[in-house]
């Protein structure tokens, strides 16, 4: 199998290792958009790189080349891999299922003790938190303490930041971020950067709500302070991503980017699919192996 056939998967990592920069250059909404289709596409690419590599070498055993119909290979390799590293594609592709399924078998599991959350919903517990519930509508969850620890402005910017969650289905991104992280562990960091950005994100909506930056990072500095509890595996709260960089971009608002830098960041996403789908389409070439 040539290297060649790696190249669409190359140019799709060069995408996510780019969209790592799109925060730098672009607003919260764009820069997330561009990272978690970049970290989908990755992974697909992944995923298809490795189906081809388990399917060059698996063809090589005489009786599954004959179910397939496909000739059998006289010489080790001739149909670009060995038995041996087909077997060790087959394998690495159950693990990265299993790890995907074992995450979402996790956020499920966190998801049980709220699935009447409607609204808001206020909790008796020792230590303050707050977070989002996704659902249909889905609802926030809130502490008497840390309703007593806040001001009234303070409670607007939390309740602002949290429903803003739930409006623009952030669990949505995260999700499918720590999912592709799941799959290929690498990836990892970059789950996280989509965790602060859906954070970033509702910061910006709740300042538009509440009608001052200065307020929600005041907000977000006095909950950090907190020794607030963490919020469960499927949820969102306000504490979370990187506070220190979120405070200091509400106080110190970049400019709004170029048309010519929003064009750069949507074309990452295009030559991405262009990529993932050339590697579709070598593995449906292979697929169709002459007989």
């Amino acid at each position: 199998m040539s290297w060649q056939l790696a190249i669409p998967l190359l140019i799709v990592t060069l995408a996510v290792v780019a969209a790592w920069f799109a925060p730098h250059i672009v607003g919260p909404v764009l820069a997330l958009w561009v990272l978690v289709s970049s970290m989908v596409l990755a992974t697909l690419a992944s995923m298809v790189l490795l189906l081809q590599i388990a399917a060059a070498g698996l063809s090589e055993v005489p009786f599954i080349a004959d179910v397939l119909g496909w000739c059998r290979a006289i010489y080790g390799g001739q149909h670009g891999a060995t038995p041996l590293v087909g077997v060790v594609a087959v394998i690495t592709l159950a693990a990265m299922a299993w790890r995907t399924r074992s995450y979402a078998r996790e956020v499920r599991l966190s998801r049980d003790n709220f699935t009447e959350v409607e609204g808001i919903t206020i909790v008796d517990v020792e230590r303050p938190v707050a977070f989002a519930v996704p659902g249909n509508p889905g609802g926030v969850v809130i502490s008497r303490s840390m309703l007593d620890a806040l001001d009234k402005v303070e409670r607007r910017v939390v309740l602002a930041h949290e429903n803003a969650h739930l409006r623009y289905h952030h669990h949505a991104f995260v999700h499918t971020a720590n999912s592709c992280a799941a799959a290929i562990p690498v990836l990892t960091p970059f789950a996280r950067k989509a965790v602060f950005l859906t954070e970033r994100w509702a910061d910006e909506t709740a300042a538009e709500k509440v009608g001052s930056r200065s307020a929600v990072a005041s907000a977000i500095a006095k909950v950090a302070l907190l020794p607030t509890n963490q919020a469960p595996l499927f949820a969102q709260a306000l504490s979370g991503g990187d506070v220190i960089t979120r405070y200091e971009a509400l106080e110190s608002p970049k400019r709004v980017p170029r048309r010519t830098t929003i064009l750069a960041a949507v074309s990452t996403v295009a030559i991405a699919i262009s990529a993932t789908l050339l590697q579709f389409h070598q593995l449906i070439d292979f697929a169709s192996h002459p007989r």
